[in-house]
């Protein structure tokens, strides 16, 4: 078999493998409980017959000072990003798995406006999940320019 037919299966098999892999590039730093915590791949999405299939186990949120310190860090991180290749894409990834906890719990433990501005973040958290795991930089940047919006007037009242 010729190198140049070669070449094209050996980039889809590697660009598939990446899809597919939720393990966190190893030089990307975090410490060693969220790296733990990552590994067990708890993230939710729907398999075969509806089920939910978790890639990432992320720590549960037991307070709101948890839940501001992980929103506040994990915001920076998100909107902090500007090439959005596939590393920062990954990267994004992984960070909306402890963001979605954090903004669960506001959802879950809040009231009011603010019950109902963590209710509109979840959803365009979510988005940025799924366009950052689909490697979707045009898709991704469109929906942390709608989450780092909200995300600022949100922050302003934690």
């Amino acid at each position: 078999m010729k190198i140049s037919n070669i070449l094209p299966l050996v980039f889809v098999m590697s660009f598939s493998f990446l899809l597919v892999s939720c393990e966190k590039p190893s030089s990307a730093s975090a410490d060693t409980k969220t790296a733990a915590a990552e590994e067990n791949h708890d993230h939710a999405h729907e398999g075969e017959g509806g089920e939910r299939i978790k890639h990432l186990e992320v720590p549960d949120v037991s307070s709101f000072a948890d839940a501001k310190k992980i929103f506040l860090e994990r915001t920076a991180e998100i909107t902090g990003k500007e090439k959005l290749d596939t590393e920062e894409l990954h990267e994004i990834h992984m960070a909306t798995y402890h963001l979605e906890t954090a903004v669960a719990y506001y959802a879950e433990n809040s009231e009011d406006a603010q019950k109902e501005a963590a209710e509109k973040l979840a959803v365009v958290v979510e988005e940025v999940h799924l366009s950052s795991e689909g490697f979707k930089p045009e898709e991704a940047r469109k929906h942390i320019a709608e989450f780092a919006r909200l995300a600022e007037a949100f922050s302003a009242g934690l």
